[in-house]
């Protein structure tokens, strides 16, 4: 872990803290921030991972000489969150995902197998079922906010080479106008709600509903493929979506007349 033991041993007592305030693990579920991370609760859960390198364990004195103020605390604790160490996982997930998408010879339940394995991961991450309270926090601090575009930008980096790999694997063709970045980041903010939508309710059909190993990314990836593929018409989202909407209506006319 990098930086400073003792400052990182407190900043990783907070992410631990904030998790099970959230619904991860045993313990109380405070209402405010400031309750679950209190000094008690900081240092408490400090000392669960033993002394520092030199023997001494957490105290409160060791704490404020850290932060002179819990809000100087908080502040570096949103930035621990956003470093991009607590990020490392993804790019084994990348990895495993783009073997997935490029060398299955279904597609199809490639894109199944990803987005509910993708999806399950990030509702289980600690780190990112606390990032609705970061996103709050992050924005009274330019540096965390820098961070947290940097975080984003590097994932979407990573997803959009899994993409164009894959559409390079499979021959996939996309219509004018749809750009894979685009398509990323799309694909990146659904994920981060469904599984923000699976934290606050459990019982939300968001996965393994009403089958086992799908989920509502599966099916919106899906859904944005089949709507981004060209079939060999050239046309953009918005002439291919006018055409059948007008067939649509063509065919529901005919039925008038015919009735």
């Amino acid at each position: 872990m990098p930086g400073n033991e003792r400052a990182d041993r407190f900043l990783e007592a907070g992410i631990r803290l904030l998790a099970k305030g959230l619904g991860l693990g045993d313990g109380d579920q405070p209402a405010m921030i400031f309750e679950w991370l209190s000094e008690n609760k900081v240092v408490a859960e400090a000392q669960t991972k033993g002394p520092f390198s030199d023997g001494k364990l957490a105290t409160k004195e060791a704490l404020r000489w850290q932060w002179r103020h819990r809000a100087d605390y908080v502040q570096a604790l949103v930035a621990h969150i956003m470093a991009m160490y607590h990020w490392d996982w993804h790019s084994e997930v990348m990895a495993e995902s783009a073997l997935l998408l490029t060398d299955e010879s279904d597609l199809v339940d490639a894109i199944r197998i990803v987005c509910y394995s993708n999806l399950k991961l990030l509702i289980q991450n600690p780190v990112q079922r606390i990032m609705p309270i970061a996103t709050v926090l992050v924005s009274k601090d330019q540096t965390s906010q820098e961070n947290r575009a940097t975080l984003y930008g590097k994932v979407s980096d990573q997803w959009t080479e899994v993409f164009e790999a894959t559409f390079a694997s499979h021959d996939i063709r996309l219509r004018p106008g749809v750009n894979v970045r685009e398509a990323a980041d799309i694909l990146a903010a659904l994920a981060d709600g469904l599984a923000m939508r699976a934290t606050g309710d459990p019982n939300a059909p968001v996965i393994g509903h009403p089958v086992p190993g799908e989920s509502l990314l599966g099916k919106a990836a899906m859904m944005l493929l089949l709507a981004a593929i060209d079939p060999g018409d050239h046309h953009t989202l918005e002439m291919a979506l006018r055409q059948v909407l007008n067939e649509d209506n063509s065919y529901s006319d005919l039925k008038k007349s015919e009735g």
